[in-house]
């Protein structure tokens, strides 16, 4: 289920803004990752701006040599990374306002991952799950790549991938610990009780620079720089 953040309880909020800023530190048993890419963020915003800078250089060169065709195909292109970069940016200045920043949380009663205050809390009590599946995955070499974790229920599956021995063997121990009667159930508040959204709203992943909707734009974008290379070796 889906919170938006703003709408949720201050004090909610302010439990969560808590847990990202302590590192859940305050938790007992619990595995804890922060999502924050602000550094990723700001290459990113960077490496799209010289992107779209080449390829308005490429547009203005095909408009000079008079090839429309060209110069219709760079200006198209030109406006991808372009708009990828003002999302981006606009990410992180609201961001870097928000009290509660992203983190992924599994504790023996909830997982909870969380966004910035402009985006939305995804929330399940795991007292409510209905299935639960751990798939390993491996690469092309069968080298193993990483755990995922799928928690199911009724509105939906939250899936958390971890890489590492330790933290796979972590997450191990909070899963066991959840199946004993008697664990701390303390987690289970920071979920919200109102009824929440079966669906992360479509505008939310538009707005969010590394949502779906703009990793298919990165197969784009690299398909305008591949182009932009051509160009300019010939």
């Amino acid at each position: 289920m889906f919170w938006p953040i703003r709408a949720i309880p201050d004090d909610l909020r302010r439990q969560l803004a808590a847990v990202a800023s302590r590192r859940a530190a305050s938790i007992g048993a619990c595995y804890f990752s922060s999502l924050d890419r602000s550094r990723t963020r700001w290459l990113c915003v960077i490496g799209s701006s010289i992107l779209a800078s080449a390829l308005a250089f490429g547009t203005f060169s095909a408009v000079s040599s008079g090839e429309t065709v060209a110069a219709w195909v760079f200006g198209g292109m030109t406006v991808l990374p372009m708009t990828w970069a003002i999302v981006l940016f606009v990410e992180a200045v609201r961001g870097g306002r928000s009290s509660v920043q992203p983190f992924v949380l599994i504790a023996p009663a909830a997982v909870l991952r969380a966004d910035f205050d402009h985006g939305y809390l995804e929330a399940i009590r795991l007292a409510d799950a209905t299935d639960f599946e751990i798939v390993n995955q491996y690469d092309q070499r069968q080298k193993f790549r990483a755990r995922q974790y799928a928690f199911k229920f009724p509105n939906g599956t939250i899936n958390v991938s971890v890489t590492t021995p330790q933290d796979i063997a972590l997450i191990d121990e909070v899963l066991a610990l959840a199946r004993l009667p008697g664990h701390d159930a303390s987690t289970a508040s920071l979920v919200p009780t109102t009824p929440g959204l079966a669906r992360l709203p479509a505008m939310r992943g538009f707005s969010d620079p590394f949502g779906v909707f703009w990793l298919a734009v990165g197969v784009l974008l690299g398909i305008a720089a591949l182009v932009a290379v051509i160009v300019f070796r010939r």
